[in-house]
């Protein structure tokens, strides 16, 4: 039974090592992850209260307008994303950091040997706009919210809708038309 264990054990650590030198190589890229993310988280921390009032403020005015302010809405679906799996900004760059430090923790010899280490200084290079995106959509959301306010405005301004009847033409005056004359100049 001591020979069986010896192998066990000599697989085990030659198995490991290619694991190790690999997390070795990725302390690096590991490291500048747990920094985004830090510094993701805050930034996110001081402007998701602006972009929850926002959302607030889009659906009071929808309420009041009958429509959704498109642009408004545009941006606040970059940062939240869409329906309940969210997908937007906040949500996504926070799973993105977590899953790389996560995949470079769990490294496995079968996903060094297929070369995802090879890749994962690339998946960080995706990961690190994030802040910058979220800021440029929290302004966006500012100039947004400028406009509504504009047009909120101008529709207190407006005069009251006036109920408009078009008469119908007279019965016996239908126009005609055939395929024959959609054709002809």
């Amino acid at each position: 039974m001591g020979n069986f264990d010896q192998a066990i054990q000599d697989l085990a650590q030659r198995q490991a090592a290619p694991v190790a030198e690999a997390k070795k190589a990725l302390a690096p890229i590991r490291a500048e992850a747990e920094k985004l993310l830090r510094e993701f988280s805050e930034v996110a921390a001081k402007l998701r209260p602006g972009l929850l009032a926002a959302q607030a403020k889009l659906h009071r005015a929808s309420a009041v307008l009958g429509c959704l302010p498109q642009p408004l809405q545009r941006h606040l679906e970059a940062a939240f994303g869409t329906g309940v799996l969210g997908g937007g900004i906040l949500d996504g760059a926070v799973a993105g950091y977590q899953d790389l430090i996560r995949r470079i923790d769990g490294l496995t010899e079968w996903e060094v040997y297929q070369g995802i280490p090879i890749r994962l200084p690339g998946v960080l290079s995706g990961l690190r706009g994030n802040a910058g995106a979220l800021k440029a959509v929290a302004l966006a959301v500012e100039k947004d919210l400028e406009n509504l306010t504009e047009t909120l405005k101008a529709a207190a301004l407006a005069p009251p809708p006036v109920l408009v009847v078009e008469r119908p033409e007279p019965p016996g005056r239908v126009p005609v038309v055939s395929e024959f004359d959609l054709g002809a100049p």
